[in-house]
């Protein structure tokens, strides 16, 4: 659930939430002093996050680019990258990669945002109706219709594809 919360805080750009999704996600020791860590980092946070989301949104982020940035400010502060994660974010890196080498117009929160809504629409989990709300209203707790109709698009998107003929051999075979 911590990255689907993290993304909702990200796609709001509350960057004083994604220092406590860090804490969260394990990235930061939960003894540290998260007030005092909260003054440096928040600029930091903000510079590599708002250039990500610069042209295009969250759709313009380019997950390599955010990685190197994100590493940099790890050597300035008490930053652990937990080893599953390492993992993840290197397997998105190289499946990125391939993907605009075929299409210099992919976006990986394109491809993976029918699935977060999926999650966020129908998942009864406390921390996931949390985070759809966190969505649809975001910090200051007003109704983006357009958020909520993004999420809808996607989770129609998640369901044709879910439910559309299977691909090769055995949709052939059908005919």
């Amino acid at each position: 659930y911590g990255m689907i919360e993290a993304i909702a805080h990200l796609l709001n750009r509350d960057y004083d939430e994604i220092i406590q999704d860090f804490v969260t996600l394990e990235f930061i020791p939960p003894e540290t002093d998260i007030e005092e860590l909260r003054k440096e980092l928040l600029p930091a946070l903000s510079n590599v996050f708002d250039q990500a989301l610069s042209g295009g949104g969250a759709r313009g982020i380019n997950f390599n680019e955010l990685a190197g940035d994100l590493a940099l400010i790890t050597f300035k502060f008490p930053f652990r990258i937990p080893p599953y994660f390492a993992l993840v974010i290197r397997a998105i890196g190289v499946l990125e990669g391939i993907a605009l080498v075929g299409n210099p117009k992919f976006a990986l929160i394109d491809e993976a945002f029918p699935y977060l809504s999926k999650r966020l629409l129908t998942d009864d989990a406390d921390r996931l109706r949390a985070a759809l709300k966190y969505m649809v209203y975001g910090k200051g707790n007003v109704f983006d219709v357009d958020r909520l109709i993004e999420l809808l698009q996607a989770f129609e998107s998640y369901v044709d594809v879910r439910d559309s003929e299977p691909i090769g051999p055995a949709s052939a075979s059908a005919d």
